[in-house]
């Protein structure tokens, strides 16, 4: 395959599987044990000339009463 133009096309070329391929953020190599941890880019921030993106905010995947939503 050619250099991949898209992360479809990367996690192809790795062997990796995403249930969802728009909200997957681990794609899964089961033959070979390796997990692929990604991020969107839109999810990022300057901070003194360095970029750096949100993994987790504090709220995300909590219910309104503070627990961690199922």
């Amino acid at each position: 395959m050619s250099r991949p133009e898209n992360r479809s096309q990367l996690m192809e070329s790795l062997g990796a599987v995403r249930l969802n391929t728009v909200w997957s953020w681990c794609p899964v190599n089961e033959h070979e044990r390796k997990v692929y941890f990604s991020i969107w880019v839109d999810n990022s921030f300057t901070h003194a000339g360095d970029k750096g993106y949100i993994l987790q905010e504090p709220d995300w995947g909590v219910d309104g009463k503070g627990a961690l939503a199922q």
